[in-house]
């Protein structure tokens, strides 16, 4: 609170954020969609690539998505939001552009989850070497990264940041299910492969969205 009157900004401001769902269903749709289309291309470029999915396992995972992204919303990455879109993003948005400032709250809030990349089997088991233990981890900092400028026209335009903990936990739970490949086999160059290509359409994403937006994010 102390921070936010020195910002000139108000806690019931920032609590308002919280709470604010009366908007038009079209972002609702945005925040439960847009991390499943991301999936559903890059499963496609998966199997373009020559690669194999488990379809028998979709049944399973699609009774686990509702409960998945309730639980990570409240505990699992959502509950992230209101520090950094709530309060990081608004603060360096007074003094840098929408694009430097996602781009700094972007690689800081990368090397937030960097500890996470330990607990992946490859690596925890040292099952890849280092240089593959340093592609993986590049390219993780980079489609983490690359995230943050969705989150950033999402606050911009509608102010909630309940629809960024939304967004959070759908990307979140659209990773860990709905992409059909089990998990003993989401292992070395199908992971590696699997990363590369999610970051690649992120990245061509986001291009698209600063060209429609022209650089500001809906500010």
């Amino acid at each position: 609170m102390i921070v936010l009157n020195a910002q000139g900004r108000s806690l019931k401001g920032w609590i308002i954020g919280l709470f604010k769902w009366r908007l038009h269903p079209g972002w609702y749709l945005f925040v439960f969609g847009f991390p499943i289309l991301l999936i559903t291309l890059v499963s496609l470029l998966y199997l373009l690539l020559g690669h194999s999915l488990d379809l028998t396992i979709l049944a399973g995972r699609l009774t686990a998505y509702l409960p998945t992204l309730i639980f990570l919303a409240l505990v699992g990455g959502g509950n992230e939001e209101p520090g950094w879109r709530g309060f990081g993003l608004p603060t360096l948005q007074q003094y840098y552009s929408p694009v430097i400032a996602t781009f700094v709250l972007g690689v800081v809030w990368a090397f937030w989850h960097l500890p996470l990349l330990a607990t992946h089997p490859d690596v925890a088991s040292g099952a890849i070497g280092l240089q593959q233990t340093l592609l993986v981890t590049g390219v993780t900092l980079v489609s983490i990264a690359t995230h943050a400028f969705w989150y950033t026209w999402l606050i911009n335009r509608t102010g909630s940041v309940l629809l960024c903990i939304i967004l959070h936990a759908s990307y979140n739970a659209a990773n860990s299910l709905l992409l059909l490949v089990p998990d003993e086999a989401l292992r070395g160059s199908s992971y590696q492969s699997i990363l590369i290509l999610m970051t690649v359409v992120l990245i061509l994403s986001v291009v698209g969205l600063l060209t429609m937006t022209k650089g500001r994010l809906g500010a």
